[in-house]
């Protein structure tokens, strides 16, 4: 292990021209090494890529560092010319002075068979996995993602670099869970079971139901990290000492039947630690003792209806523990759980295995396994499944009552039979709102639901003065196709009337049903695609080369057809067959040279879509309404601030058209001007 203050600076030692194999564990094996001494503790991005292009390559696609805390089996990072990636890597390197750095070369190693993101491609990443063939860091990189790096930005702000962020930790998210979950089938094969089994409740009901309690459930408990307790259930814990000896029962407390009587035990079980079992359990009469009995607790309590009564009454009871307490209870099932923790899950439907066990460790002190905790997530979602089914039938009052608050709103909603089929909102002040001052460019793009019943949201965003994002409207419908999107698209064009036409853009991710829906809908707009989903999928095929990406963004940010063309003939340098391929993508749609001027945007991504994906990501798991009113009440603070914050400002532009306007006055300062010789043109 190096240590910080070695009193010399950084060094680099760069291993480049062999390949990763993991025969023996994880090897960088063949090609050399070069060690760059001396660098200065300002290093910066461009700094490394300079290094890096200074070996010579053409066919690098990948960088990983060592991570020096870390053994080298566990510690190989990912490492991008992005923010997110340098930022640990510069100051691993301030902190260690010496990092080993790894290139990995397109020609070696081809690794298009595993995606990280939606899932697809599922058996060749289970496969990895299981075989444990690289570490799971190795995984985590930008392999199926779309590429957000300095060479092809759009001139982002705060704004779209933290909208970029959220969708990345979102994939993350899915990534760990789909990793979470690989690893409790590995774990349940291990202990011959099926996770497939662990959908099917077998506990929770023998609680209530019967006086026998099975044991079938230890298969060993996980160690829970020491409580770090800073809450009202610390309090509760610590201050317990004698009281939780006390029991909350007492002789004539009476109680609306059995069933009510037993979950009261169950939860003062759970509260003191203690394991009480039902030593005769049915609807008429009910009998507990402390499971430390043999031990001589003397605590028992029973309760039975009284006659002629419709009362379910204690009659017996000590009330006394002189056991202690255990952080291992029967009494502790998914079911209860699930059913205590509901509002967690309606939050966070996905909340992880890990979290839901230090959860109930920290508040309870009592430990449960793993595949408890993944049956009370099953449950827990099963739970609030109800309340998504009550808000699909609440749906057309929702809609009536959009429409009583405004009559010009618009709503559409269309029904198969009784089945719920599509809905549209466009609200007046947003219509009227891009009408009056958003340019003729459209951003469209649509995302999975992740509620129980699926289907998709469709969203028009256009750019508002300040060239950030400006929703118009959205739409729920069962699938993303043509016919969805030529109905939202035809609801649109009602909406806007003669306004959209000739002369308007509209921007999606080169989606070929989007594309058709748009043509047939609005014949004479133009359609781009974005240059950042074109280069996703160029990358999958010639790699993720620095110059090929590089190149890319040159091509893709041409304005003029002869600098597309002179920029076309430095790629053909480079590969002919990657060159070959930009011009079978159809990138007049991509490239900013043979964009149509009448929208005044020369944008060649679709970064505004991408914003409003990252605004709603904590809704999309809601029940309908819920997730509908999120959007409307968002976006209204949303807009009110934005008016707000402008209204402050004394400027004749908007703030990030004067950015642009200082940058070009910067650019233009070696401009000279000549006179025309003396020729008066009116116009």
């Amino acid at each position: 292990m190096f240590v910080a203050d070695l009193g010399f600076n950084p060094c680099l030692i760069v291993h480049h021209g062999g390949h990763w194999t993991s025969d023996d564990g994880l090897v960088y094996v063949g090609g050399k090494v070069n060690v760059f001494e001396d660098i200065s503790e300002s290093i910066t991005v461009s700094y490394v890529r300079g290094i890096i292009n200074s070996l010579g390559y053409k066919n690098i696609i990948k960088l990983h560092f060592h991570d020096p805390r870390k053994d080298f089996h566990i510690g190989i990072r990912y490492f991008g010319y992005d923010r997110s990636t340098f930022a640990p890597f510069l100051s691993l390197l301030l902190k260690f002075k010496v990092i080993h750095v790894y290139t990995k070369h397109e020609v070696v190693v081809e690794r298009e068979d595993i995606t990280t993101g939606s899932g697809h491609n599922n058996e060749s990443f289970v496969g990895l996995l299981t075989s444990m063939e690289l570490p799971m860091s190795l995984n985590v990189s930008d392999e199926g993602e779309v590429d957000y790096d300095i060479d092809g930005t759009d001139e982002d702000d705060d704004e779209m670099v933290n909208a970029r962020e959220k969708v990345k930790e979102d994939k993350r998210v899915q990534v760990s869970n789909e990793e979470e979950l690989l690893m409790l089938k590995r774990l349940a094969k291990t202990k011959g079971k099926n996770i497939n089994d662990l959908n099917t409740e077998f506990d929770g009901g023998s609680n209530l139901d019967s006086g026998s309690e099975s044991d079938d459930e230890d298969c060993g408990y996980l160690v829970a990290p020491e409580p770090h307790m800073n809450n009202t259930k610390k309090n509760k814990l610590l201050e317990e000492g004698e009281s939780s000896r006390q029991s909350k029962f007492h002789i004539g407390q009476t109680f609306e039947n059995a069933k009510t009587f037993k979950n009261a035990i169950i939860d003062y079980s759970i509260e003191v630690g203690r394991d009480i079992p039902f030593s005769r359990n049915d609807k008429n009469r009910v009998h507990a003792v402390c499971a430390s009995k043999e031990k001589g607790c003397p605590w028992r309590i029973w309760a039975s209806w009284v006659r002629d009564k419709k009362t379910f009454m204690v009659k017996t009871h000590n009330s006394q523990h002189t056991c202690g307490r255990t952080n291992k209870l029967k009494k502790m099932t998914a079911a209860w759980i699930a059913s205590n923790y509901q509002t967690k899950f309606k939050v966070h439907p996905y909340i992880k295995l890990h979290d839901i066990i230090e959860t109930v460790w920290l508040e309870w002190g009592v430990k449960v396994i793993k595949f408890m905790a993944y049956r009370a997530r099953k449950r827990g979602q099963a739970l609030i499944v109800g309340e998504y089914k009550e808000q699909y039938a609440l749906l057309p009052r929702y809609a009536t009552e959009v429409l009583r608050s405004n009559r010009n709103n618009s709503v559409k909603l269309q029904m198969n039979g009784n089945v719920f089929q599509r809905v549209y909102f466009c609200f007046e002040a947003l219509r009227k709102g891009f009408m009056a001052g958003c340019r003729l460019f459209i951003s469209l793009d649509g995302c999975f639901l992740k509620g129980p019943f699926g289907g998709q949201l469709l969203v028009e965003v256009g750019r508002d003065g300040n060239n950030q994002m400006f929703p118009i409207a959205w739409a729920i419908v069962e699938v993303e196709c043509t016919d969805s999107w030529r109905w939202f698209l035809s609801l649109l064009a009602s909406d806007l009337g003669s306004f959209i036409g000739a002369g308007s853009t509209f921007m999606s991710d080169q989606q070929k049903r989007l594309l058709a829906a748009v043509a047939e809908v609005f014949p004479e707009a133009e359609t781009r695609v974005c240059a950042r989903h074109v280069y996703c999928n160029f990358r999958t095929i010639f790699g993720g080369g620095m110059e090929y990406r590089k190149q890319f963004w040159i091509i893709a940010k041409s304005s003029t057809e002869n600098e597309f063309n002179a920029q076309i003939q430095v790629m053909r340098e480079i590969s002919n067959a990657a060159t070959d391929d930009l011009l079978n993508r159809n990138y007049k749609k991509w490239c900013r040279a043979f964009y149509f001027p009448m929208s005044c945007c020369d944008s060649v991504d679709n970064n505004m879509s991408e914003v409003f994906n990252a605004y709603i990501l904590s809704s999309r798991h809601k029940p309908i309404i819920t997730m509908l009113e999120d959007i409307r009440e968002g976006l209204m603070e949303r807009l009110h601030k934005k008016r707000d914050d402008i209204g402050k400002k004394e400027l004749l532009l908007c703030p990030r058209i004067q950015q642009q306007v200082e940058k070009h006055k910067i650019y233009a300062r070696g401009w000279n001007a000549f006179w025309d010789g003396g020729v008066l043109l009116w116009c």
